[in-house]
């Protein structure tokens, strides 16, 4: 199949239209292009988006973990953004 008819045929996929025109392949990047999704942004607490992968924190050393093992795991998960910052002290 050449790359036009790929193109169509992805296309009348993506569109749910068929019988696009090979002679309209602008119309199809154009339809291609609107229905590609937006990346999303950064994370907030209330609303979906990326984040970044947390630094590596070791596995806790003991059954029990300690006020240093977790503050790490917090920081990892503030750092990478799953966790809002901590809030200011009064």
């Amino acid at each position: 199949m050449s790359i036009k008819a790929e193109l169509i045929a992805l296309a009348e996929k993506v569109s749910g239209e068929s019988n696009l025109s090979a002679a309209d392949i602008a119309a199809a990047i154009a339809l291609l292009a609107a229905k590609m999704p937006e990346a999303p942004g950064t994370a907030t607490t209330t609303t979906a988006g990326l984040v970044k992968q947390g630094v590596a924190v070791p596995d806790a050393a003991g059954e029990t973990v300690t006020g240093t093992e977790f503050n790490a795991l917090l920081a990892s998960l503030r750092g990478g953004g799953s966790v809002a910052t901590a809030a200011a002290s009064t």
